[in-house]
């Protein structure tokens, strides 16, 4: 893109640019996910690879809106699940997946600005020293109204004291949308350890 050929000297064809997975577990919410999928496909940063595992989902429906986006888009991957994992396993699932040198979990419901994955792309190659990339976070109804806009994560990193803008974090209550940053684009080498040793086997609550 022009953003990102402004900020890097590299060549500009999609297998120049690093590999960015995207693992999406989904069950039953095909209306939703029909919108997430298109929000995925129409990323203005290229090279993708999008991890869908259904997860033996009753509806006929999920599957043939999968289909139909991997049949649009050579970049969608489809596993169906013969047996429900649950949504922690699921999640862990669409990880193992995956290829890319940066990696977000995405949830089925959720829609992304055509330009959030070449925005964090360009952050975090910058700033190297950087393991995830989010942004500010908007939540609307299912006609795309806006219910709720929640404050920048930047409120958690107002001193230079870390221990406490941690505590300040974990005290905060979750309707604020701190539970987002597990939708943040990260390095996958900073996830893989962590994820392979330490992913919980039940859900803390909600995202989190």
């Amino acid at each position: 893109s022009s953003s990102l050929k402004a900020a890097f000297t590299m060549p500009q064809t999609k297998e120049a640019l690093p590999l960015v997975s995207v693992g999406m577990p989904t069950y039953d919410r095909p209306h939703y996910l029909a919108r997430a999928l298109d929000s995925l496909v129409s990323q203005t940063y290229p090279n993708l690879e999008i991890i869908v595992s259904e997860d033996c989902a009753p509806n006929p429906e999920t599957k043939r809106v999968i289909e139909e986006f991997t049949n649009r888009d050579s970049r969608v991957h489809y596993y169906h699940q013969e047996r429900k994992l649950g949504a922690v396993a699921n999640h862990f699932f669409v990880f193992q997946c995956t290829h890319g040198e940066y990696f977000i979990w995405v949830s089925d419901d959720d829609e992304w600005e055509e330009e959030f994955i070449e925005k964090g792309i360009e952050s975090l190659l910058q700033h190297p020293d950087y393991d995830a990339w989010m942004c500010t976070i908007t939540n609307t109804d299912s006609f795309g109204r806006v219910i709720r806009r929640y404050p920048g994560f930047s409120r958690f990193t107002s001193t230079n004291n870390r221990v406490a803008d941690l505590v300040k974090y974990l005290r905060e209550p979750e309707i604020l949308g701190k539970s987002h940053v597990f939708h943040s684009l990260f390095r996958k080498s900073a996830l893989e350890a962590i994820v392979s040793e330490y992913f919980p086997t039940e859900a803390w609550g909600s995202d989190m």
